[in-house]
C-alpha cells in the first residue's frame, strides 16, 4: 500500500522543520510508536488507515508551532494528534463472546506515555475471530468491528472486505526499517568500539616506537661511550708501558752506577 502523496511531502517537510528549528516534543507518527503481532498487521492498518500516519506531539502548541513553519516554508499539511487534547471516549467492552472478541488497543504494543493517542484511533473497535460474531458485535451499535483478514464491520452497519496484500504491510515495512536501523546502530557501535580499540593499539604502538628509539639512542650512547672508553684505556696501557720501559732503563743506569761506585771504592 502506497502512502498518498501529500501526506508523504508534509511528513518530510515536518522532518525538515523540526531539524532546522529544534522544535522539541514532536513523538513522531502513530505508526513508529506502536508494534504488535504480524498476525494483526492487516487488522490494525484497515482499523488506522491514515491515521497511522498522524503525528504524535506533546501538546497543542507544539502542533501549531510546526503548522506555522510548514505553512511558511510550504512543506505540505500533517495531521497532529496533541496528547493535552485528546479525549478518547470510555468503553465499556462485551465479554460474553470470551475470547472471540477483544479490544483491538489493548493487542498493540506501546508506551504508556502515548496511550491517548492509540486509544483514540484504536478503543472504538475490537477483533472478532469471525464475521458472524462482527456482525452480532457491531449490530449493538457501540463498536466496530475487525477481523484478522481485515474484513470490517461498523456500527452503523456498513461492511467493507475484500483481498489484502500481506506483503505489503506498512506496518511489516516498518517492522523491517526497525530490525535495520537496529542491525545499523549496533554495526555503527561496533565499529566505534574498534576503532576506539585501533587508536588505543596505535597509541601504544606509537609509544612503543618512542621507547624504542630512546633505547636506540642510548645505545648508541653507551656504544660511544664505551669506545671512547677503550680508546683511553689503550692510551692509558701505551703510556704505562713507556713508563714501565723509562723506569726499567732508569734502574737499569742506576745499577751501573753503583757497580762504577763500588769498584772505584776497592782500588
Amino acid at each position: 500500500k502506497h502512502v498518498a502523496r501529500d501526506i508523504v511531502r508534509g511528513l518530510q517537510g515536518l522532518d525538515q522543520v523540526v531539524a532546522e528549528y529544534g522544535v522539541q516534543g514532536v513523538h513522531g507518527r502513530l505508526i513508529d510508536l506502536i508494534e504488535c503481532a504480524p498476525q494483526l498487521h492487516t487488522a490494525v492498518e484497515v482499523t488506522a488507515g491514515n491515521s497511522l500516519f498522524h503525528v504524535v506531539v506533546e501538546n497543542d502548541d507544539v502542533a501549531l508551532r510546526c503548522t506555522e513553519l510548514l505553512n511558511q516554508r510550504r512543506l505540505g499539511r500533517v495531521t497532529f494528534m496533541p496528547l493535552n487534547t485528546l479525549n478518547p471516549k470510555q468503553v465499556d467492552y462485551p465479554t460474553e463472546y470470551g475470547s472471540d472478541v477483544m479490544p483491538l488497543a489493548k493487542r498493540i504494543k506501546y508506551n504508556p506515555k502515548f496511550e491517548k493517542a492509540v486509544q483514540q484511533v484504536f478503543n472504538m473497535t475490537v477483533l472478532c475471530r469471525t464475521m458472524d460474531i462482527a456482525q452480532a458485535v457491531a449490530h449493538a451499535g457501540r463498536l466496530n468491528c475487525v477481523t484478522l483478514e481485515g474484513d470490517q464491520v461498523s456500527k452503523r452497519g456498513t461492511f467493507t472486505g475484500g483481498y489484502h496484500d500481506f506483503n505489503a504491510s506498512r506496518l511489516e515495512a516498518q517492522r523491517q526499517i526497525r530490525a535495520l536501523s537496529q542491525q545499523l546502530e549496533e554495526a555503527a557501535a561496533v565499529r566505534r568500539e574498534k576503532g576506539s580499540e585501533a587508536l588505543h593499539i596505535d597509541s601504544s604502538i606509537t609509544a612503543l616506537m618512542g621507547d624504542l628509539q630512546k633505547l636506540e639512542a642510548s645505545r648508541t650512547h653507551n656504544r660511544r661511550m664505551l669506545s671512547d672508553l677503550r680508546e683511553e684505556l689503550k692510551a692509558m696501557r701505551e703510556e704505562q708501558a713507556v713508563r714501565q720501559r723509562t723506569v726499567d732503563q732508569a734502574e737499569r743506569d742506576v745499577a751501573s752506577v753503583q757497580a762504577r761506585v763500588e769498584s772505584l771504592s776497592t782500588r
